[in-house]
């Protein structure tokens, strides 16, 4: 059960994404991306509302809200970390060595049934997981290895500049219209949108991972330099591990 906030918020997504798609479908590709981006933002600005409404994020966020455009353009990276991380958890523990028992992945009705059974189902035995650092540095290796271009998107402002060369045409010092010709819009659109759409899941997403998302934005790599997620050699996976024993809560 979501907030009338994040309600509000989450259908502004909804609307960004559908206009988006409008665009492109009529070719206009630079104001599609500009659009696709902002609808990513505003998923994002859900999740943000949605952490410190449930207290698993502390501390002042209505800058992170209100202003940082790549506050919330990090949360998709944080939604695909969290879930990468899941799918490594489950075939980890698809291992007949290990506990507890997975059911057939095939047997649920929903991703988020899925995700929520796999999470409860490791909560006992995660704690000795978390201190396994041969364990962690494959996960970690795994999981970055499939959400680091997401993470480049974010961090070093590419998602920003597409939109940005979206919506205006700078002009230079010499009087030159920025970006040059030849920018693959339509690719970027093709790209951008695809990531908008799948972001607009994140909001109604499970608590458990909501719990790993917010634990991956506050400890995690995206709050710090680009080479800290390079050098951080499992200490995200482990720290959210320990947080999602801590924080999550069984779904009924």
């Amino acid at each position: 059960m979501i907030s009338n906030t994040v309600e509000q918020i989450y259908r502004n997504a909804i609307r960004l994404l559908e206009d988006a798609e409008l665009l492109y479908r009529n070719g206009r590709y630079e104001s599609a991306v500009a659009l696709a981006v902002l609808s990513l933002e505003e998923s994002g600005k859900a999740c943000l509302v949605i952490w410190k409404e449930e207290g698993l994020l502390k501390g002042d966020l209505a800058p992170h809200i209100r202003y940082a455009h790549f506050h919330k353009q990090r949360i998709f990276y944080c939604y695909r970390y969290a879930k990468e991380t899941i799918e490594a958890l489950e075939e980890l523990y698809s291992d007949p060595a290990r506990a507890p028992k997975l059911d057939d992945p095939a047997s649920f009705n929903s991703e988020d049934e899925r995700v929520n059974h796999v999470v409860m189902s490791i909560r006992k035995s995660i704690r000795a997981l978390a201190d396994d650092d041969d364990v962690i540095a494959t996960m970690s290796k795994r999981v970055f290895g499939k959400t680091r271009q997401l993470a480049a998107q974010a961090e070093f402002g590419i998602l920003d500049q597409i939109k940005h060369f979206g919506f205006y045409k700078d002009v230079d010092e010499n009087l030159e219209v920025s970006p040059p010709p030849g920018i693959p819009y339509k690719a970027c659109a093709d790209e951008v949108i695809e990531i908008a759409r799948a972001a607009c899941d994140m909001p109604k997403a499970l608590r458990p991972l909501h719990a790993m998302m917010a634990a991956i934005y506050a400890i995690g790599p995206m709050m710090g330099t680009p080479k800290d997620f390079a050098q951080g050699k499992g200490a995200g996976i482990k720290a959210l591990i320990t947080w999602t024993e801590e924080q999550a809560e069984p779904t009924n």
